[in-house]
């Protein structure tokens, strides 16, 4: 098993080979075969637990960051809360390519250290993607 992820749940770890992995542990095993609607009904349903959850165990989190455009939002705004830590190889790097981060020795980076970075970056990344689409169509 190449192991580029590890989801990091209280006393839990799952050892994943790809992002989507990562999603099938945190939202749904299935999740992958679901319809977009159903897709969005469970992470939906997951965010409200999750944030139920988080207030039963402490009044300090903040949960207006909690963003549900789709799985990635979903997962790093699960990591910017610290319910969920996510490590990733430093050799894959995928998910932090982008990221200006030291070199280290370590064989792990916590994703959770660049959470709100990337929820950013890979938001506006999307904005700029549904505009050019949109362009586009309109020059059709």
């Amino acid at each position: 098993m190449n192991v580029k992820y590890i989801v990091v749940e209280g006393e839990n770890d799952v050892k994943c080979e790809s992002f989507e992995d990562v999603v099938k542990a945190l939202v749904d095993e299935r999740y992958y075969d679901m319809s977009e609607q159903a897709r969005k009904d469970t992470l939906t349903r997951k965010a409200a637990a999750n944030a139920l959850n988080t207030r039963f165990l402490s009044n300090e989190k903040d949960l207006s960051d909690l963003v549900l455009d789709d799985e990635v939002t979903y997962v790093l705004s699960l990591l910017k809360q610290g319910t969920v830590y996510l490590l990733e190889n430093t050799s894959s790097r995928e998910l932090t390519k982008d990221i200006d981060i030291p070199d280290t020795d370590k064989n792990y980076i916590v994703v959770n250290n660049f959470a709100e970075e990337l929820l950013d970056n890979y938001k506006k990344d999307k904005n700029v993607a549904k505009k050019e689409a949109h362009h586009e169509e309109q020059e059709l």
